[in-house]
């Protein structure tokens, strides 16, 4: 009876301490998720077009350290690294670059070996600073549609890197090429897309690359097509649309995005600008949608229907959302549920909604028959370009600017949490979304640009154990 009696109250501080932990481990997971910034970069400063670069800014994670590609004070390509303990340490890698803010800004990925790419620094027919090996001063060289493109010579080592250049097996397919960026898949491999070829004559294609990191190589999908003038230049697109005889020029951005399922599935979205002489960078007719199974010879519709050819188009892939009438449609990212569906951020860029509609503002769902708005809670900003990202376990965020408030479901995107992050400074807008870390863990990771301070924050919020 006394040992009884005694062990009563322990097993019920025990039971106290359990019912604590399960009570706070529910709380993490309903709405109490635990803040931590990571990492603080100071970039490019304030009162150059090239500041507002680092508001592009590219984070990704592997094996537990954190990366991150942005322009330093002298417009260098540079890269930090957060290991595993919390230390940090960077590298400048290649510069400097041109003063352009929109598209000048590196991206970075780590393959399956643990080697670290960093490309940018490019757009098409434009040029960039470099140093003179007689005289030691800057100066201006020509754009010859050369990828700036740059492999670290370790695994998980920022120190050194080898720039790739045409023949090597890291450097990857393309010519005049803008507005790169690095996806990876669950096996490790690295996709690349881009957008590709001469505005004038007119020659603009979208191009996906795929870099196997187990034979060190690159494979371009999609189908050659052969340049109008420079009948030698050969080029290999996956995204396509043929310009009309009278124009002259031809203007597409394509706005790619990729995610990959728990099947590795590849799913694609993109934007077209389908209007002949009145296209421009922020005109949208079509947002389109492709995906392609693992090891699939080619590319299927939303519907399953395979599609023939090797080229996609706005005549053989799938139509998200059309508008010939009011050209202004913009895609702002994707995400795939556990059920193989997608999730689109689609918004109208002059804020011109059209009448009786409510699809511009917010993300859709495909529901397996058709299109559904998002049931975002009360207070989400309509032309906030929400970015999402998925985890392939039901896990969806979304976030866009003001950044402050970001979205979360746990159940595919039917039901939505609101989350506020405290930060200390002012002017915050998002940069990017860490697609790898939210897959491996459920926990988003972010990387925001402040303006006032011209500073590059990386946020975890920590949403599960």
């Amino acid at each position: 009876m006394n040992t009884s009696n005694s062990s009563g109250p322990r097993h019920r501080v025990l039971l106290a301490l359990i019912v604590g932990v399960a009570l706070f481990a529910q709380g993490r997971l309903l709405g109490q998720p635990r803040f931590v910034k990571e990492m603080t970069i100071t970039g490019t400063p304030k009162g150059t077009s090239g500041f507002y670069t680092n508001a592009f800014t590219k984070i990704t994670t592997h094996n537990g350290c954190v990366y991150v590609a942005y322009l330093d004070q002298e417009r260098f390509i540079c890269i930090q690294k957060m290991d595993r303990e919390g230390g940090t340490t960077s590298n400048r890698i290649f510069g400097p670059v041109m003063n352009d803010r929109s598209h000048m800004a590196p991206v970075v990925g780590v393959d399956g070996n643990g080697y670290v790419h960093v490309t940018g620094g490019m757009h098409y027919g434009n040029a960039f600073r470099e140093n003179d090996p007689e005289t030691g001063k800057l100066k201006l060289r020509p754009y010859k549609g050369l990828w700036n493109y740059f492999i670290s010579d370790k695994p998980e080592d920022i120190g050194n890197f080898t720039a790739q250049t045409p023949g090597m097996p890291g450097y990857p397919p393309g010519w005049l090429t803008s507005y790169p960026e690095l996806y990876k898949d669950n096996k490790g491999h690295l996709y690349l897309t881009s957008r590709q070829g001469s505005y004038k004559p007119p020659f603009i294609g979208g191009g996906i690359a795929r870099y196997d990191h187990e034979v060190k190589g690159w494979t371009a999908l999609g189908g050659e097509l052969t340049h109008p003038s420079r009948r030698r230049r050969k080029l290999t697109y996956a995204l396509w649309f043929a310009p009309s005889k009278d124009e002259p020029t031809c203007y597409q951005k394509w706005n790619t995005w990729i995610q990959f399922d728990a099947d590795n599935t590849l799913h694609l979205a993109w934007k077209v600008n389908a209007l002949g002489p009145g296209r421009n960078w922020n005109t949208g007719t079509h947002i389109m949608y492709a995906r392609r199974k693992e090891g699939g010879p080619q590319w299927e519709t939303l519907d399953n229907q395979p599609v023939r050819e090797e080229l996609l188009t706005i005549h053989n892939a799938t139509v998200v959302e059309t508008d010939l009438k009011t050209p202004e449609l913009c895609l702002n990212g994707m995400a795939v549920g556990t059920d193989g569906n997608p999730i689109l951020s689609i918004t109208y860029t002059k804020n011109n909604n059209p009448p009786n509609r409510d699809r511009g503002g917010r993300p859709v769902k495909w529901n397996g028959a058709s299109w559904e708005r998002v049931p975002f809670p009360e207070g989400f900003s309509p032309r906030a370009y929400y970015r999402v990202m998925s985890d392939n376990r039901g896990g969806i965020f979304a976030m866009g600017s003001p950044v402050t408030t970001c979205y979360y479901s746990r159940d595919n995107g039917a039901t939505w949490e609101t989350i506020a992050i405290p930060y200390t400074r002012e002017g915050a807008s998002l940069a990017d979304l860490d697609f790898q870390h939210f897959r491996e863990t459920g926990n988003p990771r972010i990387s925001v640009f402040f303006e006032k301070a011209g500073v590059i924050e990386v946020w975890t919020i920590q949403l599960k154990p």
